[in-house]
């Protein structure tokens, strides 16, 4: 097996790839992740080297401290030239990137990009790489909904970076609002809402930075003759119709948003204030 490096790189998703194999899998699987939890998160050799960084000792490092490690392979993923495969050249660096992680106590998961790939039977395997035959492995056919899969399950090896409790929305700096929001208490139907938002204008809106850390938004929303719409990375989430003697409860999923918009208006121009009532953020 590999010799381990000395140096320490934690809390990253290492992308493993075999380059002629997969790679359109490959890159689709590294898009999602840094779209999931942003580039500095995720390495993978042919984005992540740059400058004058040495291939072999950086390699080494990243595999060995990553958060878990995502090897995406092909149907050519154990294949090579002249009868004779690639992976069972001990100085094969798709074998020595799984070599590094394993023998670090890495977890690995293995995403099987296409229906014909497959690892083959433990004994197909080199002896430095038999746990994975036994260890996780997702298909990759459809890219929305499978990569949606290999996110999720990535996502457990990351979430210490994310907040532990939940988040009063308003206690996050917005990163652009109308000059007209208020923020402070208000009273819904009989109820006190502490830390709230209130639109005055025709049509107003606030947005905040979530970092793609968040999976869930609660709310409630009241206002006569108004419309309420959330949405994410300027995708619609939600869209709601509210009064002050029926507000709405909204539970919204906002899993992997990084900007989220607030915005309503009035469907008449005499309307009092549209109101976000205690809008709070779940990890």
């Amino acid at each position: 097996m590999a010799r381990l490096p000395s140096i320490a790189v934690i809390c990253k998703a290492f992308v493993s790839f075999r380059v002629g194999d997969a790679d359109g899998a490959a890159t689709l699987v590294d898009q999602t992740l840094c779209r999931a939890f942003g580039a500095d998160r995720v390495f993978r050799s042919s984005h992540a080297m740059y400058g004058g960084a040495q291939f072999p000792p950086t390699i080494e490092a990243e595999a060995a401290g990553c958060a878990v490690m995502v090897v995406v392979a092909g149907e050519h993923w154990l294949a090579g030239d002249g009868g004779t495969r690639r992976i069972d050249d001990p100085e094969d660096w798709v074998r020595k990137e799984i070599e590094f992680a394993l023998g670090a106590g890495r977890p690995v998961l293995t995403v099987l990009a296409g229906d014909r790939a497959a690892l083959g039977a433990e004994d197909h395997l080199p002896v430095s790489l038999k746990q994975l035959a036994d260890g996780p492995q997702l298909r990759l056919r459809s890219a929305e909904t499978d990569l949606a899969r290999v996110r999720d399950e990535v996502r457990r090896h990351l979430d210490d970076d994310v907040p532990p409790r939940p988040v009063r929305l308003v206690t996050l700096r917005p990163v652009a609002r109308s000059s007209d929001v208020r923020l402070g208490p208000v009273e819904i139907d009989g109820a006190e809402y502490g830390e709230s938002i209130l639109f005055r204008a025709f049509a107003s809106l606030i947005s905040f930075n979530l970092g793609m850390r968040y999976r869930r938004l609660e709310v409630t929303v009241a206002g006569r003759d108004g419309v309420f719409t959330v949405l994410g990375d300027g995708r619609v989430l939600a869209r709601v119709a509210a009064t002050p003697a029926e507000p709405r409860r909204l539970t919204v999923d906002v899993a992997d948003v990084l900007i989220l918009k607030l915005t309503a208006h009035r469907t008449s121009g005499d309307a009092p204030e549209l109101v976000w009532g205690d809008p709070v953020v779940h990890p």
